[in-house]
């Protein structure tokens, strides 16, 4: 999960897979733990899926 303001991971979900496993490899790079793990697997997996997921808030 990644919380941020700016366009680009809006935008990253309508562009081809491997951008996308791009831009979450850039994302996730020396984050520590096993997110090595996770972004080696995501880069070779068949079955990769990214979706964005948004709160709206109002005031009523």
């Amino acid at each position: 999960m990644l919380r941020e303001e700016s366009a680009q991971p809006s935008d990253v979900h309508r562009r081809p897979v491997e951008r996308q496993k791009e831009f979450w490899t850039d994302r996730f790079r020396d984050a520590g733990g096993q997110t090595e793990r996770f972004v080696d697997g995501m880069r070779t997996t068949e079955s990769f899926y990214s979706q964005e997921v948004v709160q709206v808030r109002t005031d009523t």
